[in-house]
């Protein structure tokens, strides 16, 4: 008896195996039977692209277009094989060429080399010229200052600027014993001044007031090379102690201006407070303002064809 059963319960699986076997047939048969005409224009396609190159084969062989011909022609081909020689050549001689360069290069720049020797050499003339001249000028400054010397270098102009009071300035210090002659532009405060933003009790050249700067020295820039600039600051507002550091600072303004705009030499630029003393001013009344002060030699004035004061 449990023989028959196990023998029944095989028999269902073995019919379950038998179906699921004709339906994978079935199955297979409907895949085969569609990639059939596809199989075959795949065939078909690899037989035209076999014969497609046996005939670009032949024509290659036979010495047809520009691979035929290269492949055919040994002349061609000897061209082509000197020109590669010849560019190999040249390659080679322009690396020679380049090495060689770069070996002078490193010869030129060793410790020992060329450019080394010479530029310590330059830079050691450098620095001793550098300290002679600093020499001279140290040496220059102290006999300008010697009372032995100090008139000697005052008749021919040299002065320090900035130590010239302003006592010393009115009475002429610039101008005396000397061949130079003195010619101012005056300029109004109302044309010069605006207020500083960051501190409003500040003044500050306004760009009108630049403008009539400019104007101003441009007539006399050419001969300031042999002459003295001194920018004369003038104040009538408040007492004398305000007077003088009002005119001072309107003084210095302008200077540094006329200096960082026109590249003077600071040593014959000055900036002179005159506070509120304009002696010589036009129609001889109280100037506000600040007047340009072209100390030049005479022969300069003349070259002009005036030498008469000007206003703004």
């Amino acid at each position: 008896m449990k023989v028959n059963d196990v023998v029944d319960d095989m028999r269902d699986d073995v019919q379950r195996a038998v179906v699921a076997i004709a339906d994978t047939a079935e199955n297979a048969n409907v895949l085969i039977t569609g990639v059939t005409g596809e199989v075959t224009k795949i065939a078909s396609s690899g037989a035209l692209i076999s014969a497609d190159a046996a005939q670009i084969i032949d024509g290659i062989r036979s010495g047809k277009g520009t691979i035929g011909k290269f492949v055919n022609d040994d002349e061609l081909y000897n061209r082509v094989s000197t020109i590669a020689k010849q560019t190999e050549e040249t390659t080679a001689y322009a690396k020679q060429l380049v090495q060689s360069a770069k070996e002078t290069l490193e010869g030129l720049q060793s410790k020992d080399g060329a450019v080394q020797g010479m530029t310590a050499s330059v830079k050691q003339t450098m620095d001793d010229a550098r300290g002679s001249m600093a020499s001279f000028a140290e040496n220059m400054d102290a006999l300008k200052r010697n009372f032995l010397l100090r008139g000697f270098f005052n008749k021919r102009g040299y002065f320090e600027l900035a130590q010239i009071s302003p006592a010393d300035y009115r009475q002429g210090v610039l101008t005396k014993d000397s061949d130079r002659r003195l010619v101012r532009v005056w300029l109004r405060s109302d044309v010069l001044w605006e207020s500083d933003p960051g501190d409003p009790e500040r003044e500050q050249l306004s760009e009108a007031g630049k403008a009539a700067v400019d104007s101003a020295i441009g007539p006399y820039l050419e001969y300031l090379a042999s002459g003295i600039l001194m920018v004369e600051g003038y104040a009538q507002q408040g007492p004398i102690d305000e007077q003088y550091l009002r005119s001072r600072a309107r003084a210095s303004i302008v200077r540094d201006y006329l200096i960082g705009t026109f590249h003077l030499d600071p040593q014959a630029t000055g900036a002179m407070p005159l506070s509120g003393d304009s002696t010589g001013s036009p129609g001889k009344a109280p100037w506000d303002g600040v007047a340009l002060a072209f100390i030049l030699p005479k022969d300069a004035l003349a070259a002009r064809g005036r030498a008469d004061d000007r206003k703004y």
